[in-house]
């Protein structure tokens, strides 16, 4: 059997973790299935052993399973500054999006205008 710093921090967490939830890896394959990720057993003890990385989906769904944080996964306070600039981009979207209507609207007007002066004038 590996020890923990031959699994590395990921692989040790997740095998722990497991062990101390009384899970066999087939049924933590079982209950990743339910939310939707299939993975193999194998996968898994590749995980545990720490052959094999998990993508970060993966590693949030099984922490979502062990009810556990993995290691190094921090989860800080939403940045007041991100926050900031990103609803400042959503209303230059916003404004851009009813600029493009107003634009599309006033196309759609002067196609119609031509089209009815067409109808309107005598044939050649």
């Amino acid at each position: 059997m590996k020890r923990p710093e031959e699994r590395g921090p990921v692989g040790a967490w997740a095998y722990r973790t497991r062990q101390e939830a009384d899970l066999t890896v087939e049924q933590v394959v079982e209950r990743l299935a339910v939310h939707g990720y299939a993975v193999k057993a194998s996968t898994l003890r590749g995980i545990e052993g720490g052959s094999k990385k998990p993508g970060a989906r993966l590693l949030r769904l099984i922490a979502e399973v062990y009810g556990s944080e993995p290691p190094g996964v921090a989860h800080a306070a939403p940045d007041a500054t991100l926050i900031g600039a990103i609803n400042e981009l959503v209303a230059e979207l916003r404004a851009a999006r009813e600029e493009q209507r107003a634009w599309e609207r006033g196309l759609t007007r002067a196609v119609q205008a031509a089209l009815a002066s067409r109808a309107g004038a005598p044939s050649s």
